[in-house]
């Protein structure tokens, strides 16, 4: 039966360990294999949290009103500046100059509820009413909270925003880029206070002076909840909607220690941009992986530049550094490595530089695979001026940040199937045990029954005769001394010459 079993189970291993060969779904996929998916949202991007190294492109810098996403700005800024604890009290022009026709919840004037409260109402349900009163809170007006949202994303380098009221309703000033998007988010991501908000599904807001019921929020980003275009891995989001910006939305995710930032803007129906973002995230996900970019690939540079005085025609030669500051983690479509791309800069010995010089290193693919652009990312570095290279102390590279060979596609093969059939065996070991385990048990069972029914069997004989012993004999005494109260005492009795002769009791002594 053992023997039986081993050949079983080797022929069982064998079968699932050819199969898993042949047809293995964890493999990498070649990045021609995995094209840039088709989008119907007109401006969208995919940008990598860590890095910022964007992933996908599609009209990225193209000027679109952002309708409600612009709420991500003032969150982050509520969330830099306010106390989440202190009141705010409602103001007539807070309550009033929101359209009944946009997204509120019906805050009326004089109306006190926390900083909290408005975030979640802000973030969750959108509620320009909400947004209105959090902007004066923090600003003093509305129109000097503006400013500071302005001035907070030019100094992150968003120079394609431009703000004029911090709900995101329609005006002809009012607009940003799907990448200035991305880059204001990834700021703000960093902030525990606005993930708090910005990851929010539900809230239940308590009652106010004014109205005395709960109000229930969630969030609108159906990325997030449960339901038909439930997204794993999503981490927060915020949906925006006017009949000019049509649809548009900000979505977070994370894989496998990988967060990225999804930006679709103008989405024409209601279900595209959940559709758009769901396929976006998963090409981020899925065609690229990581290579570390180091001093290896980015040798130090030391270029002669002219630069251009006070006067035009008076120029200055100088001598400048260029270095990468810090190890940099490179996303790279499945299939091509570092070897397979081509490494260009923005910069050359004896140049004259403009005035605002940013050196940065371009990195390409030699070979494009079809649908794929050939620029992948450009790197930013730094820059000295009149330095001896050698005086650069040198960078402390994380030990893993250190590059590493990938290893060859048979190698990724042997090691996913060596690990299957580990996985396996030990499975099949197991099931054998419990199999002779069970087989055991089945024996024992056997031999019980058997024995119970031997048991049985001998009780239903007939049981033999018992023998019993003769009556003891019984002294009959002539004596009429011993009534019948003393005839239960049995007197002892001795022989003489052959005859039995009666002892009397002690205490009864004759004579």
């Amino acid at each position: 039966m053992k023997q039986k079993l081993n050949r079983l189970l080797a022929g069982a291993l064998g079968a699932l360990g050819a199969v898993f060969f042949l047809a293995d779904p964890a493999l990498p996929v070649n990045a021609a294999e995995q094209a840039p998916p088709s989008i119907i949202s007109q401006t969208a991007v995919v940008m990598d949290a860590e890095s910022g190294q964007v992933l996908y492109n599609k009209s990225m810098n193209q000027r679109m009103p952002p309708a409600s996403i612009t709420k991500i700005v003032t969150g982050i800024l509520a969330a830099e500046q306010g106390d989440m604890d202190e009141m705010i009290t409602m103001s007539e022009q807070a309550v009033f100059s929101i359209p009944r026709y946009s997204t509120h919840i019906a805050l009326d004037t004089d109306e006190r509820l926390s900083l909290n409260d408005a975030m979640y109402a802000m973030m969750l349900m959108s509620a320009n009413d909400a947004t209105a009163g959090i902007a004066e809170a923090l600003g003093g007006t509305e129109e000097q909270f503006v400013d500071q949202m302005n001035s907070f994303v030019q100094e992150i380098g968003a120079t394609g925003t431009h703000f004029v009221n911090p709900h995101g309703l329609i005006d002809p000033d009012h607009y940003t880029t799907a990448y200035d998007m991305a880059l204001i988010t990834r700021y703000a991501i960093q902030n525990e206070t606005f993930m708090t908000y910005f990851g929010g599904v539900t809230y239940e807001m308590g009652p106010t002076n004014k109205q005395p019921e709960s109000r229930r929020f969630a969030n609108q980003n159906q990325l997030l909840q449960k339901g038909a275009y439930t997204y794993e891995g999503a981490t927060g989001g915020k949906v925006g909607y006017t009949e000019e910006a049509l649809y548009t939305m900000v979505t977070t995710a994370q894989r496998d220690g990988r967060t990225l930032i999804c930006v679709v803007m103008k989405s024409p129906e209601y279900a595209d941009k959940f559709e758009d973002t769901a396929k976006l995230l998963d090409f981020g996900f899925e065609a690229f992986h990581s290579a570390p970019l180091t001093e290896t690939e980015l040798p130090r540079q030391s270029i002669a530049v002219q630069v251009i005085g006070d006067q035009d025609d008076v120029r200055e030669e100088g001598k400048m550094l260029i270095f990468l500051k810090e190890p940099v983690k490179l996303l790279l479509p499945q299939g091509v490595e570092l070897e397979d791309c081509e490494i260009t800069y923005n910069f050359r010995d004896g140049m004259t530089l403009p005035g605002a010089f940013a050196p940065q290193a371009v990195i390409s693919m030699k070979n494009p695979p079809e649908g794929w652009k050939e620029e992948l990312t450009t790197v930013p570095l730094s820059f000295l001026w009149e330095l001896d290279p050698l005086a650069l102390p040198a960078q402390q590279k994380p030990e893993e940040e250190v590059p590493v060979k990938a290893p060859s596609f048979w190698g990724k093969v042997f090691k996913v199937t060596a690990w299957v059939f580990l996985s396996l065996l030990g499975m099949l070991f197991v099931t054998r045990q419990l199999i002779l385990f069970d087989i055991r048990k089945k024996k024992r069972q056997k031999r019980e029954r058997e024995r119970k029914r031997q048991l049985q069997a001998a009780q239903m004989q007939p049981a033999p005769p018992v023998r019993r012993s003769p009556p003891a004999q019984e002294w009959q005494y002539s004596n009429p001394y011993h009534n019948a109260a003393r005839t239960a005492q049995r007197p002892e009795v001795r022989r003489v010459n052959s005859r039995p002769v009666r002892r009397p009791p002690m205490g009864k002594r004759q004579g």
